[in-house]
């Protein structure tokens, strides 16, 4: 499994850190822009170079997950309704502290990855569809489905309005915001085009 992973993101011969999840499944620690490039992958595996049998792995793979939404994430959730929204163009995977994937399949195929700062997930769900939406991956009727999961009121225990969880607030740089940590983006061909957010020099 770790050979097929390494493959994907481009990291092969590099030590790639090993753990478990909540599941007891194991989990490696990878660059954002190596999993980019294994999402990137998913998306296109013929543009990312694979041999036939392992195309046909990947495409068997991504049809399941995309065919039972809900056995990936659970009914409803934001990664379910994603992939159900989109009709499985869209592919989308949650992880730990903050850290989300996904592969857009179609004629401009990419893959990226992105970590919340503070390992949050209130406002990962969000980031994840402006990101979508500036790329150019969702289309107007389908973020208007998936607006729940845009921007969404908080309610404490003495159930008033206490305020508003905002993914694109007038602080965001770029229109993302200062929550995002840092982001990869990543095109299947070659891994030769791919970029981080924040730039550089904004980076904290």
């Amino acid at each position: 499994m770790l050979d097929e992973l390494t493959l994907l993101a481009g990291v092969d011969g590099q030590p790639v850190g090993i753990g478990l999840d909540g599941c007891g499944l194991p989990t490696y620690a990878l660059p954002l822009a190596a999993a980019a490039r294994a999402y990137a992958a998913l998306a296109d595996p013929g543009a990312a170079g694979l041999d036939d049998e392992r195309a046909r792995a990947v495409e068997r793979i991504v049809g399941a997950m995309t065919a039972e939404p809900a056995m990936v994430a659970g009914p409803g959730r934001f990664t379910t309704r994603l992939m159900e929204v989109t009709g499985g163009r869209v592919l989308g995977k949650e992880g730990a502290e903050g850290f989300y994937a996904a592969a857009v399949r179609g004629p401009v195929a990419l893959g990226l990855a992105l970590k919340i700062a503070d390992g949050s997930e209130a406002c990962r769900d969000g980031v994840v569809i402006e990101l979508l939406r500036q790329l150019g991956a969702l289309s107007g009727g389908e973020f208007a489905e998936l607006r729940e999961f845009h921007t969404h009121p908080h309610h404490p225990q003495l159930e008033r309005r206490a305020g508003r969880a905002d993914r694109a607030g007038p602080r965001a740089r770029g229109g993302l915001g200062w929550s995002v940590r840092q982001l990869a983006v990543a095109r299947p061909r070659r891994w030769r085009s791919w970029r981080r957010w924040p730039p550089a020099a904004a980076r904290r």
